[in-house]
């Protein structure tokens, strides 16, 4: 089970979105989010964004594992690079919504739950400099034998190169990876799906999580 690192490429991909429709399938959040499921238009779009993202951003630095033996995408993760930033910038929200959301997505929905994401990081991590995981998707088969580890690694690793911090929201199912690397939980996150059309009961849990410079502590006064 050879498996490789390297940056994805604009070929790449619609593999992205593929793996991170397989990733999310399983989710009560996933049909919230695209009503009526995710169309060829929805995937040219979001394929689309990433590309910009891929090809425009030099923060944007987008990620994949590969299983050499079949020769086969099994992990993507697109890490963010984002030097100081101004607090009167912070002080005006977030800046990295999009303007545009794909056809057929939940668009109140997705804004919501995205600047909640990019809110708490500016609240927990402020102007500093710091790398940010927005997204590690694992083909389901694949989950548990080291892809996400590489990806979560190469990350750490710039972050430490820099003396920056990291920052990232975790799963219950993928706080536990992200723990091994030095990542400390900061706060819980609950959204109640009811709002949006849930049934009883169902709510997304997440962590708001953080790594220190260098994997040490991070600290309540440095926020």
């Amino acid at each position: 089970m050879p498996l490789t690192l390297s940056p994805m490429t604009e070929a790449d991909l619609p593999t992205y979105t593929t793996i991170d429709q397989l990733a999310f399938a399983d989710q009560p959040l996933t049909p919230l989010l695209w009503p009526r499921g995710l169309s060829s238009a929805s995937r040219a779009h979001l394929i689309a964004s990433n590309a910009r993202a891929l090809t425009h951003d030099p923060t944007s630095h987008f990620l994949k594992v590969t299983d050499t033996a079949s020769n086969t995408i099994v992990a993507c993760a697109h890490w963010c690079r984002t030097p100081p930033r101004d607090p009167a910038v912070l002080a005006k929200g977030p800046q990295q919504l999009p303007e545009e959301w794909a056809p057929g997505a939940n668009a109140a929905m997705k804004r919501v739950l995205f600047g909640s994401f990019l809110r708490n990081r500016d609240e927990v991590v402020g102007g500093r400099p710091h790398w940010a995981l927005f997204v590690l998707v694992t083909r389901p088969e694949w989950q548990g034998r080291g892809a996400g580890g590489m990806l979560v690694r190469w990350g750490v690793e710039r972050a430490d190169e820099e003396g920056w911090e990291c920052y990232l929201e975790a799963s219950p199912k993928g706080r536990g990876l992200y723990e091994k690397f030095g990542f400390r939980v900061v706060r819980e996150l609950v959204t109640d799906l009811r709002e949006w059309g849930g049934k009883e009961g169902e709510e997304i849990r997440n962590s708001g999580m953080v790594r220190g410079v260098r994997g040490g502590e991070f600290r309540e006064e440095e926020r």
